[in-house]
């Protein structure tokens, strides 16, 4: 009997650890109503996210996101996008635009569109909609 406990107990103990290890048992990609998780993982209190969403040009953006353990989006950086140069990648590239998505991310529909640029907006707006759905799925 000792050595069944034992046996339990060391299976319990190599589950915690397998539990701790940032692994999700998921199979990537998974699509949102807003876009797509291609891949993500979590460290600690904190999930990578890289994050496809349609949008103005004819590739989708590609954003890489980092999400807390409260569904707090924390970062947001563009990887690659095809919009229109003036117009869109304005929007990507304005600090002060994508630092007011981040601050306002639970009221998105208070974030003004940048001007000239309204579909690459509500493109990094879905970008954090589907960060925060997906944050809610795993965690």
């Amino acid at each position: 009997m000792k050595k069944l406990l034992g046996v339990v107990a060391m299976l319990f103990v190599f589950t915690l650890a397998a539990c701790g290890n940032g692994t999700v048992d998921i199979d990537y990609p998974v699509s949102y109503d807003y876009g797509t998780v291609v891949s993500a993982t979590t460290e600690g209190e904190e999930t990578t996210m890289t994050i496809e969403v349609d949008a103005f040009g004819d590739v989708p953006i590609s954003a890489i996101v980092v999400v807390d353990a409260s569904h707090t989006v924390l970062s947001l950086d563009v990887e690659s996008h095809d919009e229109t140069e003036g117009w869109g990648e304005d929007a990507i590239e304005d600090e002060e635009f994508i630092t007011s998505i981040l601050d306002n991310q639970d009221d998105l529909d208070s974030v003004d569109v940048f001007s000239g640029a309204t579909v690459t907006s509500e493109a990094l707006f879905d970008v954090i909609r589907t960060a925060k759905a997906h944050s809610e799925t795993i965690n």
